[in-house]
């Protein structure tokens, strides 16, 4: 069996704080899965961990291992990041930013916080703990006082909005073609399809979500099933390298938990983690396919290359159209 020590799950926090990463982005620089890193840092008090772990989380944060372990203070350095917290509500961030019609991406360019960092913070559903000059960039991001995000003032009164709301925008000649295409064959008008696209895209969207849980579940499964062969053939790779696939179940989990349909967020933290990614263009994309399949149809969807999401392509002959 592996040696263990103690390591304080409060330190390692205050640590990772202490250097404004993430749990994801603490894995990546020490090869220490998410799913560890949260496991440790969720525990209730001092908890054991194996020798080569310690090390490894030492080393990427670039402290001794006797600070993890809670017996040394932290360096000087670090005193003040963990000491000086604010805390955000998620909700009020998500509520300013849809008010203003601002994408994340949009957000992160005029504060200068990264569209990730944004994602992680409008995910929790509880206050979050951030420094207290990235409270004050959002907030002048958005036109408020920092106390408006906090919580402690009330949120200014929203912009009126119109109950018609009129868009434009351009579509290339194939999406006219299969607007054209489901208009004839569902005898539909263009209007319809566009009114129908947010409900029928919540229902599939879930759907592709409750199929990524149910794979995730059988991962899962399989996943116990090797680490309790693992404590019996400790000394084969296999056992070693079971790190990889709970990293890999950690980033899914965290994929789901954020409704992130497409895998933006996952093929964010997977840079890095990983030489490739698996599968098609997008995990909606798998779904789709399946879908397509399910109902004798699998020609209906085509993906046409890995930098677009997906291309709906409805062959002239299947539907019959002249």
């Amino acid at each position: 069996m592996a040696n263990m020590t103690e390591i304080d799950p409060d330190r390692l926090k205050g640590l990772r704080r202490g250097v404004d990463w993430s749990q994801a982005e603490l894995a990546k620089q020490t090869k220490v899965s998410p799913r560890q890193i949260a496991r440790i840092e969720g525990a209730a008090g001092v908890t054991l961990v194996r020798e080569n772990t310690l090390k490894r989380l030492a080393e990427g944060l670039k402290v001794d291992a006797r600070v993890l372990s809670g017996e040394d203070p932290p360096p000087d350095e670090f005193s003040e990041p963990v000491a000086t917290e604010a805390l955000v509500d998620p909700s009020r961030l998500r509520a300013l930013r849809d008010s203003r019609s601002l994408s994340r991406d949009k957000l992160a360019k005029k504060s200068g916080i990264s569209a990730r960092q944004i994602a992680r913070i409008e995910a929790q559903d509880e206050p979050t703990s951030l420094r207290p000059q990235t409270l004050v960039k959002l907030a002048r991001a958005l036109g408020v006082k920092s106390a408006e995000l906090t919580g402690a003032k009330p949120l200014p009164p929203s912009p009126p909005r119109s109950d018609d709301i009129r868009f434009s925008g351009q579509m290339g000649p194939a999406t006219r073609l299969d607007y054209d295409l489901v208009s004839r064959r569902y005898r539909v008008t263009a209007k319809q399809l566009i009114d129908l696209a947010p409900l029928l895209f919540t229902i599939v969207a879930e759907g592709s979500l409750t199929w990524r849980r149910e794979k995730l579940e059988q991962v899962d499964q399989a996943l116990s099933d090797l680490r309790n062969l693992a404590r019996d053939h400790s000394q084969l790779y296999f056992a070693s390298l079971q790190v990889d696939i709970d990293t890999g179940c950690g980033i899914e989990e965290r994929s789901i938990a954020q409704a992130d349909v497409l895998g933006d967020v996952a093929r964010d933290e997977y840079n890095g983690l990983a030489d490739f990614l698996v599968g098609e263009p997008t995990p909606f994309a798998d779904y789709m396919r399946k879908l397509a399949s399910d109902i004798g149809q699998p020609d209906i969807v085509n993906f046409e290359d890995r930098d677009n999401s997906l291309v709906l392509g409805y062959r002239h002959e299947t539907y019959g159209v002249e």
